[in-house]
Order: C-alpha cells, then structure tokens, then sequence
C-alpha cells in the first residue's frame, strides 16, 4: 500500500486530521534505525517510481527537495496535543489543523531553503524553486 496524500496543514471540511507522513516516521523510529530507511523510501522514491516522476532520491543532479526533522521531537511528538481548530479568513472557515513545532526543522526546495526554524524564508514566493509536475 502506499501512503496515502495528506498536506500536513489543514482540512478545510474539518475532518479528523491525521498527519500520515510524521506518525509513519515516529512509528517506524520506535522500531528501529532500519525501518525508519525503509519508511522514508516509502514515503518519498516510492511514490516518485509509481507516479513516472524524477523526484525522491537524493543524487547528483537532483533537484535537492529535503526536508530535515529533529528525531528528539519526532520521539516525543504526541499527535493530539498538537491538533487546533483555527479559524482562516481566507476561507471564512474554521480549519483543523495539527502543526507538530519543531519537528520538521528545515525545507530546501531546489537547494533553497523555503522554511527554517519555525517560519517560512524570504525566499518562499519571491523566485521560482519547484516545477510542475505532467500528469502521467
């Protein structure tokens, strides 16, 4: 099976939110260093494989996405403490959300780094860093 999509951010319907990706990482930590290999495997070059895509994998050439997390505050991460309904005026609409701070310490897109301890760069919508992605 593989893991299914889920924006780490907010639900706009206010479903019960779930953040797939981490939980799988701090599950697999419990376990050991191995298996924490193997999730990340499944959570990035996996998908890219499947879907046709030049992505997941960290070689020369790559366009360098990486997203860098403190294993402490994953270990000690507890999902339902970090769950809030906040309310966005963008959407005039209350939004439940689950933002496990400093957990994910670091994003790089394209080598430049879009969020870094605990905000996003000046970087972030002043350049083009990703691309879009074919439809398969």
């Amino acid at each position: 099976t593989m893991p299914g999509f889920n924006d780490s951010g907010a639900h706009i319907t206010n479903m019960a939110f779930f953040d797939t990706n981490l939980m799988s990482l701090k599950l697999a930590q419990q376990r050991s260093l191995q298996t924490v290999s193997t999730m990340i495997k499944r959570l990035t070059r996996e998908p890219a494989e499947f879907f046709g895509l030049e992505a997941g994998s960290l070689e020369i050439g790559a366009q360098a996405d990486i997203t860098l997390m403190d294993p402490e505050v994953l270990r000690n991460w507890d999902s339902n403490e970090t769950r809030q309904l906040l309310y966005r005026e963008l959407f005039q609409h209350n939004q439940m959300v689950n933002r496990p701070e400093g957990v994910v310490t670091r994003v790089l897109i394209k080598g430049e780094t879009v969020w870094c301890d605990g905000a996003v760069t000046e970087v972030l919508g002043t350049q083009p860093l990703g691309r879009a992605l074919r439809a398969a």
